[in-house]
């Protein structure tokens, strides 16, 4: 056992030379991205997003285990965006590269492959290390977790698995529970449930709830307004 935390440590990914191990916990009490240093003589655990109004996930190395790459979600409103760290240097600070989730990396360690995100579909992009696109972003057929670039090609023809795999999209596995405030810990933003609304699971985030609510009533006393006749 490499952790003894209390707290949820889990999405580990091995360094190459297998002496580092990247994982996500919130034993800060937000999903940072952590470093085990397996060769550490003193302090073995690294906090390396350390960002307290944002949540941290799938980490993944590059090829030569240089640089860390992951997704990260901020608390204010916002989309999941790819970072990467060069762990060479003395000096680590994460570097914004694109929107996106799930990064990958291909065989080179050049470019990044990532999901991105709308509230009803998932998009294929690509960026290289400075960030610039490579791909126009690419309509997936259905929902995807988790993505690899490998330098094998794919066999010719495709095998069953994949074949079949690509004809089927499934259907929806769970349902969406919005929690209340009072559900929520300290300190955390949380969605609030909208009601009037002819969608499922309708909700915004906390912050812009508000604002949501008072452009509605505004939008109708104008309604109503405009719709009444007048007397004079």
């Amino acid at each position: 056992m490499l952790t003894t935390e209390p707290s949820s440590d889990h999405s580990p990914s091995w360094s190459s030379d297998g002496r580092k191990l990247a994982f996500i916990s919130n034993r800060t009490g937000d999903a940072d991205v952590w470093l085990a240093d397996l060769d550490a003589t003193s302090s073995r655990f690294t906090n390396l997003s350390n960002t307290p109004r944002a949540a941290e996930a799938h980490p993944t190395w590059q090829g030569d285990g240089s640089r860390l790459a992951w997704a990260s979600r901020p608390q204010s409103p916002g989309s999941l965006g790819i970072y990467v760290m060069d762990l060479t240097r003395t000096i680590r600070a994460a570097v914004w590269l694109g929107n996106g989730a799930w990064p990958a990396w291909d065989s080179d360690g050049m470019r990044l492959a990532a999901l991105q995100e709308t509230p009803t579909q998932q998009l294929l992009g690509a960026y290289d290390l400075s960030g610039t696109p490579l791909i126009l972003p690419v309509v997936l057929p259905g929902m995807v977790r988790g993505l690899a670039w490998p330098s094998q090609p794919l066999t010719t023809p495709l095998s069953n698995v994949f074949v079949d795999a690509a004809q089927v999209t499934p259907g929806v596995r769970e349902t969406q529970i919005v929690a209340t405030s009072a559900d929520v810990p300290a300190g955390r933003w949380y969605v609030v449930p909208l009601e009037n609304v002819q969608l499922e699971s309708a909700g915004l985030h906390a912050m812009v709830e508000p604002s949501f609510r008072e452009l509605r009533q505004r939008t109708i006393a104008d309604t109503i307004s405009l719709r009444t006749p007048s007397t004079s």
